[in-house]
This record gives structure tokens, C-alpha cells and sequence, in this order.
């Protein structure tokens, strides 16, 4: 009879606080305030800045949601001060009864409420995808985290302001409530994760959705958080069930009996299950911890034991790699054994052993020389290989070691990830010597608390590659040209490359015309490059008509970068992959389709700079800008002031500041002789022109690399007086 007369009470206290929120005005507005807001953000996916819907969606989860949270600890402040204000209350409290019955009912109409805001978040995140052509796997699964954050920070911020009404009971606890949600979402975020730089502060985040974390990486951010995430989930739980018990034990106080005690041994019960159920978190971040103290040491180490920038340079000599072969077997356990030969040559200066460099997470169990167990000596990224050969012999060098996981480095505020092996997905960085490069290289520094990547990269030497990967179910792409086997390994080769990079994870194909070129991007960027790949297989078809075009380049790897410690705001060219970091504003804008066409016809990323004033001199990059100009002019249509206003191809504007020079003088002087003779029909002059030099210099290719220095013999020599030269020439054969 008692459990019917609580199920009684219990539901009509149930109904008041529903009534109370679903018959007010003020707050049905507010859930269909946050769909208008979220609609708001989510229409700015559009011409010109990004159009990765992904992006857009976790910038608003992470501000405006972490804004709503205030809603929840208002709410559970007035359900509590709502009774306490009552000229009732003292003598109502005072009745036997459970105060349960009564703060269950209260939460529960709480949290069905705070919910519609859950539901319109959702419904308005799943029209924008269905209208930006996502697939419905990719955006139910991208709902089902969105929601589960949600409801999780609702859940834990209701209970908070119910338990602080409970304890103070003065209006003041308005004030602490805010206080406390600004500490649990803002404070937390700058002061502890960003300055302080204290990454395990997270469990204490009312929103998970941290200004800076790669939950934003779309292709990984869900699989790489899932373990943190349970682990979150569990002490999120017992943290609001010990809430939720200290809050009636507070209030059980004015109770008769012995209630108030038995309240206070469950409150302190639960006090003790949520510091158990800490320990899962606790023992993920102590493990990750004892990483970083390994990174540390690395960085004293090479400080310690070199003499600086020399000795690197002269230790990169001792090997000089030809060809590299590379074997990766993954296996279920979210870890892979790699295997990895290389073959060269020692250098003169070699006494026999021969130093690399390995990234640390990866564990080094056997390495031989020339099919024979060898001696070695690790310690951090070093590895100094003893052959026992004398200088100018051949040598093969075999590596055997295995990666588990996903790595992380924590520095500005964020986490980076270097390395990841996990449910499926990849990440191997060839920046970062997920394979063994010859020399003894600076990978990481120390400063201000923070392990960071040096970003300079390490100048490898062009070589052969050969790579096969097996056991990894989701589609790999690596910054090599390769296919999938019959027996469904991926095997990637090159004949000359610097590295490679090897990715797989939460990614579409856009393919650019019939040739095998393609756009390799995130789902939520689909609309975008689906764009681009048409504007550039119009412009490589004219090309083409005329122009003999090299294929070093038929892949373009599109996607956020931030969070991968590789540049935030550049492109780069690895192998047959243009790599674009994208970013709101940093998108496949006219920008990026200069690049990528400068990429597609001349095998590199070397755009905007200019070789004019290098050891030997050079106009080649003023050069390949008239293939731009040709486009611009011919294609489309432009005239010659339209045609200036693109990106990187006016010559008055590269060169302004100096029309003194001699040189520029004459350089435009002929780009003016070039857009009169477009302007009088003259466009088979110039095409000829153009392919005559693509031919003769190999496609005008650069060996560009960075921010390298830039010598002679890494790019063609083209002088003003054969520019002008061969102007005439051609202008004399029409």
C-alpha cells in the first residue's frame, strides 16, 4: 500500500512541475530559441567559407552549448526554492515521508523538459545533413554522440542545481549557481586546459565538447574519445547519484526518525562510489601521463647527448636509404607489428654504426643487418644500429616493432594526436618517423609545461617505397599511389618520394573526371568538393588540349589538421597527395583552386614565392603563373583586369615595391605584351609557348620542400632573355 501511495505521490508531483514548465510561454520558447540558433550557424556552411557542416555543428556545441547549460542549473535552483519559499514548507518538510519521492519527480519533469532541447538540436542537425548530402549512417551515428552529450550534461547540471539550492537556501545560491556553471564549462577551458594546461581537468567538464579536442576531427574524433568517453560516462553517473542522495540528505534533515541518519551513511556511501568510479579515468590519464614523462626525457636527452644542429645534419649522412620497404599488420587488439626494410649504401664517413630515428611510441623488438640479428641501442626516438660494415658498403637494415592506440601529445590548450591505431582507424604520420629515417633528428621540445613537435621537418632524401598494409577493414590511403589487393591488403609504391603518410578512417571519394584523379575528404564536405572537383576537371580538360600534362599529382587529401600536428594553415604535396588542412576560412575557396591546379600540372606546392633573387636566378615561378593567366583569360573568359584580381598571377602586384629593377621592368613589360596579344586572339602563341618550356623543363617541376632552402639544381633556369627570346620567336612563326 505504501508503494502505491508513493507512485501516487509521486506522480502528481510529477504533473505540478510539468504543468509548471510546459504551460509557461518563457520556457517552451527557449528549446525553439536554441533550433532558431543552431539553424543560424549551421546556414554559414556556405560560399566562401567552409561548407563542412561538422565543423559548424561542434563550434556550436562547443560555446552555445556549453551557454544552454544555464538553463538546467536555474531550473533545478527554482524546483527546490519553488517548495522552500512556501509559507508550508516548514511544516509540510516536517511529516514523515520520503523526500525521494518528491526530487525524483521534480528531476525526471526536469530532464523531460531540458530534452526538447536534445530533440531540436537533432532535428535541425539532420535536416542540414540530409540537404549537404551526408550519408544516414554517417549522420545517425554523428546524432547518436551529439545527443549522448547532451543529455549527459543536462543530467549533471539539473541534479548540481537541485544540490545547491538544497544546501544554501538563501537567493544567493543564484549567484553561486552561475559561478558554478562558468567554472564548469569557460573557467575550466581557459584557465585549466589552456594556461594551466591540466588535460585531466575534463572529468570535471560540464560540457565535453572542450573548446579544443578532437571530437572535431570527423574522419576520427568519435572512435579516438569512445574510451575516455566511458570512462567519463561512469563517473558521471555515480557523481549525479551522489548528488542527487547528499541533496535529500540535506533536505532529510528537518525530517523525524532515524532518516536523516540513514541519509547521511548513504550519502557517504555514495561519496565513496564516485571516487571508485574515478578510477577508470584516473587510470586511463596515469597512463597517458607516464607517455608524456617519456616525451620529456627524449627532448633532455637529445639536448644532452648533441652538439646541435651539426651533428644531425652530418648523422643523416652515415646511411643513405634507396629504397624503403614497409609492412604493416594490424590485428583486432587496436595495435599492428610493422615491419620495416631499408636498403643503401654507408658514406665515407661511416665507422660501421649507422643512427636513426623512430618515434617513441613505437616498441622496438628486433632489428637485423643483412638478414642478421644486429646490436643495437635505443633511447627515445635514437636508435644507433651497429652493422659492422665499412664505409661505401651496401647494407640492408630490417625493423621489427609495434604500435598500439592512439598517442597524444596535450599543448595550447589541446590535445595533438601523432600517431593512431584504433577500431579500424589510422593514423600514421610520415612527419613523425613512424618509420625509421636515417639520422638522429629533434623531434619534440619542452617549453612552458608543453611537449611539442618541432615543426621543422626533417629533410629526407627522395628514395623508392614500397608499402603493403593488411588486416585494417576500413578503405587506407596513403600518400602513395597504390590499389587494394585480391586477399584485401592495400599495397602503395613509388619510385621517388620523401615519405609517406598513411590514413584511414571516416572518409569519401569525389572522384575528378575519368583518369583516377580524386578528392579524399570527410562526409560532411561532400557539397564542397563535389564543387571543386568539377571547377578543376573543366580546367585540367583545357590543359590537356594542348599541354602534354605530367601525372605526378592525382590526389587531393582534404580535411581539419589541427588537432594531427601538421600545419594548421598550409598545403603540402607528399608523393602523388596535395594535402589541404582545412579550416572555416582555409577552405577550397579560388585559393585552394590555384593550388591544386598548380599542384595537378607541376608536382608541387611551391606557389607565391619567387626565385628571382637566388643564387642563380630564375623566372620559372613567373612562368608557370601564365598558366593560371591562360586559364583565366582563354577559359573563362576574363579580361585582363578581371583576370589580375585571382590569386598569385599578377606580376605588377608580385613584384610591387621594386619597378626599378631592370628586370621586373622587362618581366612586365612582357606579361603587358601577353594580355595584348589574348586581347587580338593571340591565345595559340602563348599555349604554344607554354607547352614548348612545360616540355623542355619537365614540367616545370620544383623539388619543393617547406621552407627549405632552394638550390640550383632543384629548379630550371629560366633567365628573361630566353623568356623574351622565345616570346619573339613564336610571335615570328604566326
Amino acid at each position: 500500500m505504501s508503494a502505491v501511495n508513493n507512485g501516487f505521490r509521486w506522480l502528481t508531483q510529477w504533473r505540478i512541475e510539468s504543468r509548471w514548465l510546459w504551460r509557461s510561454p518563457i520556457w517552451m520558447a527557449l528549446p525553439l530559441l536554441f533550433g532558431a540558433w543552431l539553424a543560424g550557424d549551421l546556414m554559414k556552411a556556405a560560399l566562401p567559407q567552409s561548407q563542412d557542416l561538422h565543423l559548424y555543428v561542434h563550434d556550436f556545441h562547443k560555446v552555445k552549448h556549453s551557454l544552454s547549460l544555464v538553463i538546467p542549473i536555474v531550473l533545478g535552483i527554482l524546483f527546490v526554492r519553488r517548495d522552500i519559499g512556501k509559507v508550508s514548507y516548514e511544516w509540510m518538510a516536517a511529516l514523515p515521508g520520503s523526500s525521494m519521492v518528491i526530487w525524483s519527480a521534480k528531476w525526471v519533469a526536469g530532464f523531460v523538459y531540458m530534452s526538447l532541447f536534445t530533440v531540436v538540436m537533432a532535428v535541425v542537425y539532420v535536416y542540414f545533413a540530409v540537404s549537404h548530402g551526408i550519408e544516414t549512417g554517417i549522420y545517425m551515428t554523428h546524432v547518436w554522440t551529439f545527443v549522448s552529450h547532451y543529455e549527459m550534461s543536462y543530467l549533471i547540471t539539473l541534479v548540481l542545481g537541485m544540490a545547491l539550492a538544497a544546501c544554501i537556501r538563501h537567493r544567493v545560491v543564484y549567484l553561486i549557481g552561475l559561478c558554478g556553471w562558468m567554472f564548469g564549462t569557460y573557467f575550466i577551458d581557459l584557465v585549466l586546459l589552456d594556461i594551466l594546461t591540466l588535460p585531466f581537468m575534463r572529468l570535471l567538464h560540464l560540457n565535453q565538447f572542450n573548446l579544443s579536442s578532437s571530437w572535431q576531427l570527423e574522419a576520427w574524433g568519435e572512435v579516438w574519445r569512445r574510451q575516455e568517453w566511458l570512462a567519463f560516462i561512469i563517473f558521471a553517473f555515480a557523481f549525479v547519484i551522489c548528488l542527487f542522495v547528499s541533496a535529500v540528505a540535506v533536505h532529510m534533515r528537518n525530517q523525524p526518525g532515524m532518516q536523516p541518519l540513514w541519509w547521511r551513511r548513504a550519502c557517504w556511501i555514495c561519496i565513496g562510489l564516485a571516487v571508485l568510479a574515478a578510477l577508470p579515468y584516473g587510470m586511463l590519464w596515469n597512463e597517458r601521463y607516464e607517455s608524456l614523462g617519456t616525451y620529456k626525457q627524449e627532448t633532455e636527452r637529445y639536448v644532452e647527448e648533441n652538439a646541435g644542429e651539426e651533428l644531425e645534419r652530418s648523422s643523416e649522412m652515415v646511411f643513405k636509404a634507396e629504397r624503403t620497404e614497409i609492412k604493416v599488420q594490424a590485428d583486432g587488439d587496436d595495435s599492428a607489428v610493422i615491419t620495416t626494410l631499408l636498403t643503401g649504401s654507408l658514406n665515407k664517413n661511416a665507422d660501421g654504426t649507422v643512427p636513426f630515428t623512430l618515434d617513441i611510441p613505437f616498441r622496438l623488438q628486433e632489428v637485423t643487418v643483412d638478414g642478421a640479428p644486429a646490436e643495437y641501442d635505443r633511447q627515445g626516438t635514437a636508435v644507433m644500429v651497429k652493422t659492422g660494415k665499412k664505409a661505401n658498403d651496401r647494407v640492408s637494415i630490417a625493423f621489427r616493432y609495434d604500435i598500439s592506440g592512439v598517442q597524444r601529445l596535450y599543448s595550447n590548450g589541446g590535445e595533438a594526436i601523432t600517431h593512431a591505431l584504433q577500431d579500424g582507424t589510422v593514423l600514421l604520420n610520415g612527419n613523425l618517423a613512424w618509420y625509421p629515417i636515417p639520422g638522429n633528428h629533434l623531434m619534440y621540445g619542452y617549453a612552458n609545461r608543453e611537449i611539442r613537435v618541432n615543426r621543422t621537418r626533417i629533410a629526407m632524401q627522395p628514395q623508392e617505397f614500397d608499402v603493403i598494409v593488411k588486416g585494417v577493414e576500413r578503405p587506407v590511403y596513403a600518400t602513395l599511389a597504390g590499389e587494394q589487393a585480391d586477399d584485401g591488403s592495400w599495397h602503395f609504391s613509388s619510385k621517388q618520394a620523401k615519405s609517406v603518410h598513411l590514413y584511414a578512417g571516416y572518409f569519401i571519394e569525389i572522384p575528378i573526371g575519368r583518369d583516377g584523379t580524386r578528392i579524399v575528404t570527410t562526409p560532411s564536405n561532400r557539397r564542397e568538393a563535389e564543387r571543386m572537383a568539377d571547377q578543376v576537371d573543366e580546367a585540367m580538360s583545357y590543359f590537356e588540349e594542348w599541354l602534354p600534362v605530367h601525372p605526378r599529382v592525382n590526389q587531393i587529401l582534404y580535411m581539419p589538421m589541427r588537432y594531427l600536428e601538421q600545419s594548421i594553415y598550409g598545403t603540402e604535396v607528399s608523393g602523388n597527395t596535395m594535402l589541404i588542412s582545412e579550416l572555416k576560412h582555409h577552405n577550397l575557396d579560388n585559393y585552394q583552386f590555384v593550388r591544386i591546379i598548380n599542384s595537378l600540372l607541376f608536382g608541387d606546392d611551391a606557389l607565391n614565392i619567387s626565385l628571382t633573387y637566388d643564387e642563380k636566378p630564375t623566372f620559372v615561378m613567373e612562368l608557370r603563373a601564365l598558366f593560371t593567366v591562360m586559364h583565366t583569360r582563354d577559359k573563362l573568359g576574363l579580361d585582363e583586369q578581371e583576370s589580375q584580381r585571382s590569386p598569385y598571377i599578377s606580376f605588377s602586384k608580385s613584384f610591387r615595391g621594386e619597378e626599378d629593377n631592370e628586370n621586373v621592368k622587362r618581366l612586365v613589360k612582357l606579361e603587358g605584351e601577353f594580355h595584348a596579344a589574348l586581347d587580338n586572339g593571340g591565345a595559340n602563341r602563348l599555349k604554344k609557348l607554354l607547352a614548348e618550356w612545360y616540355e623542355r623543363f619537365n614540367g616545370l617541376h620544383i623539388d619543393y620542400y617547406g621552407n627549405a632552402d632552394y638550390p640550383p639544381e632543384k629548379y630550371p633556369i629560366i633567365t628573361i632573355d630566353m623568356l623574351e627570346q622565345a616570346w619573339e620567336r613564336v610571335s615570328d612563326d604566326e
